[in-house]
């Protein structure tokens, strides 16, 4: 966390753009991850696996675990997936 010009905080990892190396990370999830036979592969939900990694130990609430669960496992990282 790094303080702003108006006094609140801002995620240093999210107020900076990815770079090719993420993209490429990005695309070879999409191709890796093991989804289930009836799913497609999605960029929102990798870019919300990628993004989740740049924070460490993150915890991501999503209605659909096991697509997250997928990209994350390509991805080789440590975040906690909730479903609601």
């Amino acid at each position: 966390m790094r303080p702003t010009g108006v006094g609140q905080r801002a995620c240093v990892g999210c107020a900076t753009g990815r770079d090719i190396t993420e993209w490429q990370r990005i695309g070879s999830a999409l191709g890796s991850a093991e989804l289930s036979p009836k799913k497609r592969p999605d960029a929102v939900d990798a870019l919300v696996a990628i993004t989740a990694a740049r924070h460490g130990s993150a915890v991501v609430f999503t209605r659909d675990p096991a697509d997250l669960a997928a990209y994350l496992k390509a991805l080789a990282q440590d975040v906690h997936v909730v479903q609601i």
